[in-house]
């Protein structure tokens, strides 16, 4: 592709004195050409809804933020660098920053009814990422004065998320102009006065320069109170087909076109295989057997006339009548008294059932063999007694059929064979349509859809058994084509080393640690049952402390949850609720009345409340913090649901049950919300804890038995897992997002890895 190929950018804002409310900006980048030919030209535009005057320098701080952020460092290499992947991380620093200068300068901004579109153009290559309700429109040359107007935010509107701070920028899309198409970005206010077919008009019958300025003149005429944005892109210069290399000819996949026409081939046979597997054999060979039977037949009578019987010469033999005499006739003897039969015995026939029933068997055994052989010597006889020619007859026709069984056991494999490579070959390509189906929604960066697609997909190839040497190929090389995609969608990150930061068991060697860990500013906290004490780490010093309740009041501790400052609230064994002032080192208790069973599943603080987890009544128990004093319970579920299966909340507002299978629900004022079906791989095996900072936009889940952290947005969406395969003892897990770490209780030490995703 030749480097002369320029894209000339014209941008249009318009905002009349009535259009108030609205603050808008438009920017065109002016990079050096090396910059140009490396990562390209940046453009876009910003139509805030806000009576806030602070934004327009929130929207000059935001430009500045982008064009430093993508002619920064990343675009300063000797490589070229993936232009897309470029952009990503460009618009990942200015959604931060958006969200830190809304947060920081308390500046109030209507985002659903804002719009905002940031993009770059590479030679032909155009990636942007819209926000809000914009459009983007390609007017496509087809011929000579004639344009098609194709509308690209049809398809991808619905992919749109709502508005969030840290979240604006939430798509890329992309693709390929040509050097006689224009693409025109705009807001809904430009189509609600002027049509789609003027505006191609004035585009296509102009350059981008003149075509804007014609554009401005007509919407000033409308006498309007809405604010216009707009923006043209055209492209100038010239391509020329790429020459062939001995290097691109090279590197053809020779093997790869060879197994797809392979794969044609058996395609097409298809059709012929499923026609000759319809008949079945059995008229086949009823045929068969009545032809060769009745051939058989005449050909026997022919034998018969032509050789006829002989008649036999000897004739009938008369019987012998011999005499006997008298004395050689045996006397009959006397009539013997006979027995009566004994009684029958019931215990004994039981006893002898089995062995009777053996020996009726092996008689039955032998009178067959016996008939067998009678019959094996009858037809021996038969045969024997026939005329040559007729026992040669016998013979062909006995070949005959031997040779027809085996041919029909022949063909009925050979059948069998090909059946089984026409269902090998069917599943292998449905599974091959849904991996592209799953490719297609990466395309849209819909992850969750492609992991369910990719996971029913593997799940179908392992019941698949491949016919043959080549077939078990085709298999080997899908499953792992389907693997590399289902590894990259993990997003794991292997720990095999992460950072101990204490070992209890250097302050005390009889320590055993409770199963909760609470960050209380800078300190990590824990409970020593062997002494009641609470164990502290300073995380910046690493130094250990305890803190021992007065006349061992506390007790083991089952459940803990802290305000994130300084208050540690702990539930003990005898469901007594204690209040621990970090600050002044000091332990209060409080009564509370919980229902049995409630102080042993999870609590959570939030909003100066306290939340349980109530089995038995199938209900989330609310305690209110009022001073130095506590009121409650109140329901907070509009109606009772089962919550057998659940062990643990996180709560932001929301609350979000953790389910001892995976399953996470998502509550809402009370009632059950949507939440996205989590279908992660490998699935969660027995998680034991779910949390979320306060402002986090993340939750995470802890799963010993896989010794992994499972990070996901509030959507459901998978973001990172963290995997420590050399941590076997893991009882919970905290988080410090302002130090970008996770800190993990395992067996009697606190480890600390980097939390990545937030980078």
């Amino acid at each position: 592709m030749p480097s002369n190929i320029k894209a000339k950018i014209n941008p249009l804002v318009l905002q009349t004195g009535k259009a108030t409310g609205f603050i808008s900006r438009a920017f065109l980048s002016k990079p050096s050409a090396r910059q140009v030919e490396r990562v390209g030209r940046l453009f876009g535009y910003f139509e805030f809804k806000t009576k806030d005057a602070k934004v327009g320098q929130l929207l000059d701080h935001l430009i500045a933020d982008i064009k430093d952020a993508f002619y920064g460092r990343g675009s300063q290499g000797t490589e070229q660098p993936n232009v897309e992947e470029h952009f990503e991380r460009a618009l990942q620093r200015l959604n931060s920053s958006f969200a830190q200068m809304l947060q920081r300068e308390k500046i109030r901004v209507d985002l659903k009814n804002s719009i905002a579109m940031i993009g770059v153009v590479r030679k032909q290559k155009i990636f942007f990422a819209p926000a809000g309700r914009s459009n983007a429109f390609v007017f496509h040359h087809r011929s000579q004065g004639s344009f098609q107007i194709i509308d690209i935010m049809d398809r991808s509107k619905a992919e749109l998320s709502p508005p969030q701070p840290i979240k604006f920028f939430a798509q890329i899309l992309n693709g390929r102009l040509n050097l006689s198409d224009t693409l025109f970005f705009c807001n809904d206010p430009v189509l609600d006065y002027l049509s789609l077919e003027k505006i191609k008009n004035v585009i296509t019958s102009q350059d981008g320069a003149d075509a804007s300025q014609n554009l401005k003149l007509l919407l000033q005429e409308v006498n309007n109170a809405a604010s216009m944005t707009a923006l043209i892109i055209k492209l100038e210069g010239s391509t020329a087909p790429a020459p062939v290399t001995n290097e691109a000819i090279e590197k053809f996949d020779y093997q790869e076109a060879a197994t797809r026409d392979s794969m044609r081939d058996l395609v097409t046979t298809e059709s012929a295989t499923e026609k000759m597997l319809t008949p079945t054999l059995v008229p086949e060979i009823k045929k068969q057997v009545n032809n060769i039977s009745q051939g058989a037949r005449k050909y026997l009578s022919k034998i018969s006339v032509i050789v006829p019987r002989q008649k036999n010469e000897t004739g009938k033999l008369k019987p012998l009548k011999l005499k006997s005499s008298p004395e050689d006739t045996p006397k009959k003897s006397p009539k013997l008294p006979i027995a009566p039969p004994p009684p029958i015995k019931r215990s004994i026939s039981r006893e002898k059932g089995t062995n009777a029933g053996t020996r009726q068997a092996r008689q039955i055994a032998h009178r067959l063999s016996e008939l067998g052989q009678y019959l094996l010597y009858r037809i021996a006889s038969w045969f024997k007694r026939l005329p040559g020619r007729r026992q040669l007859a016998l013979v062909l026709i006995l070949i005959a059929l031997v040779t027809l069984a085996t041919s029909v056991i022949s063909l009925n494999v050979k059948r069998h064979r090909e059946a089984t490579r026409l269902t090998f070959t069917t599943s292998l390509n449905a599974i091959t349509d849904t991996k592209n189906e799953a490719e297609a929604s990466l395309i849209y960066r819909d992850e969750g859809r492609a992991r369910t697609m990719l996971i029913a997909a593997r799940d179908n190839l392992n019941k698949l058994k491949a016919p043959n040497k080549a077939y078990r190929q085709a298999l080997n090389e899908m499953k792992v084509s389907i693997e590399g995609l289902l590894s990259e969608l993990r997003h794991e990150q292997i720990i095999d080393q992460p950072v101990q930061i204490a070992n209890f068991a250097n302050l005390d060697a009889e320590v055993n640690l409770a199963d909760f860990i609470e960050l209380l500013s800078e300190e990590l906290l824990t409970q020593n049952l062997r002494n009641d004490s609470l164990t502290k780490l300073n995380i910046n010093n690493r130094q250990l402390t305890s803190a021992f309740p007065p006349a061992n009041i506390l007790g083991s501790v089952n459940l803990a949850t802290s305000n994130s400052q300084e208050i540690l609230y702990l539930i003990n064994r005898d469901n007594r609720l204690f209040i621990y002032n970090n600050s002044v080192d000091e332990f209060t208790s409080l009564p509370i009345e919980l229902p049995s069973g409630a102080g042993s599943i999870a609590v959570e603080h939030y909003n100066e409340r306290l939340y349980f987890i109530d089995i038995a009544g199938g209900q989330i128990l609310r305690y209110r913090l009022i001073g130095e004093g506590i009121r409650g319970p109140d329901e907070w579920l509009s109606t009772s649901t089962d919550l057998t299966d659940v062990n643990d909340l996180a709560i932001d507002g929301s609350i979000y049950l953790l389910g001892r299978n995976g399953q996470i629900s998502r509550y809402e004022n009370g009632e059950p919300t949507e939440f996205s079906a989590l279908d992660l791989d490998p699935k969660l095996s027995g998680p034991t804890s779910i949390t979320t900072p306060i402002g986090s936009e993340f939750l995470y889940v802890l799963d010993p038995p896989t010794k992994r952290i499972v990070v996901l947005d509030k959507n459901g969406q998978l973001v990172s897992q963290y995997i420590t395969p050399n941590l076997n003892n893991l009882k919970n897990v905290t988080i410090n997002e302002d130090k970008r770490e996770i800190y993990l209780l395992d067996g009697t030490s606190i480890f600390a890895i980097p939390a990545t995703h937030l980078e």
